[in-house]
């Protein structure tokens, strides 16, 4: 069996650059909570568009995403409701990334 490496999350630098979007999918017989994330344009001095793609890249690395035409992951473990405000575990030991959502989101992500 092999496990797969981990890369190591990008800086909580370059992860407060990140926005998230939310929605909710429902489907025949399911729901579901999805999340987007992207990164805002280059606008400090040591960003490019080369740099944010690498550290997106690291960011889905570190969450184990896989591509974007791919059908997308469960990420719902990642996901932790902290006095009703949901945070994403992106990987990194010490901080999290606040998930700016509706309470509609927040009651199916909660659901599972």
């Amino acid at each position: 069996m092999t496990i797969p490496i981990t890369k190591a999350p990008p800086s909580a630098g370059f992860v407060a650059g990140i926005r998230l979007a939310t929605g909710v999918h429902q489907a025949n017989a399911s729901t579901v909570a999805n999340l987007l994330a992207f990164h805002s344009p280059p606008r400090l001095v040591h960003e490019t568009d080369e740099s944010i793609r690498e550290g997106m890249r690291s960011f889905a690395a570190s969450m184990h995403l896989g591509p974007h035409d791919d059908e997308p992951p469960y990420i719902g473990h990642r996901i932790q409701i902290r006095r009703g405000m949901p945070w994403l575990d992106y990987g990194d030991d010490e901080y999290r990334l606040r998930v700016p959502a509706e309470r509609s989101w927040l009651d199916v992500a909660a659901n599972g």
